[in-house]
């Protein structure tokens, strides 16, 4: 224990529910604002292929980008070494998803672009909570943070 305000509690449903939301609120404008510009310059329904590839590229992006963020501050949280972290970000990545499937349900009735998306907050978050392990490990001067309990010495 560093004595650092974020080693006294481990993520709460509100720590997991904000960080998702805040990944699925900030992928959700971006790609707005993003829809709209590329509307405005003449990219409409009748996408060429490469037009695709480029908003497919964009909105992976905005979700492993999003994903890890929500990820990184979760799992700041965690005390668990590499395992807590990696569970902190995938099960927020989850939880953008959910957020994001809600949302499209409620205004479109239907989710294309879902399994990218899963895919996407899931590696992002994954990411998130990876870097904060490997963060924390340089910081600490070790190889890896402990994933059990603290050693004992011999008798």
């Amino acid at each position: 224990m560093s004595g650092l305000p974020e080693d006294d509690k481990k993520p709460s449903f509100r720590d997991y529910f904000a960080g998702a939301s805040i990944s699925f609120g900030l992928v959700t404008i971006v790609w707005q604002i993003f829809g709209t510009i590329l509307s405005y310059m003449g990219f409409g329904s009748q996408a060429s292929e490469q037009q695709a590839g480029v908003a497919f590229a964009l909105y992976m992006t905005l979700h492993l980008t999003f994903g890890w963020m929500g990820g990184y501050l979760v799992a700041r949280r965690a005390l668990d070494g590499y395992l807590g972290y990696l569970r902190a970000g995938l099960l927020t990545g989850f939880g953008a998803y959910l957020l994001e499937f809600a949302m499209m349900m409620l205004l479109q009735l239907s989710f294309p672009g879902g399994l990218w998306a899963l895919l996407g907050f899931l590696a992002g978050g994954s990411l998130g909570g990876l870097t904060l392990g490997l963060l924390r490990s340089r910081l600490r001067g070790t190889k890896a943070p402990s994933t059990s309990s603290p050693p004992t010495s011999p008798t």
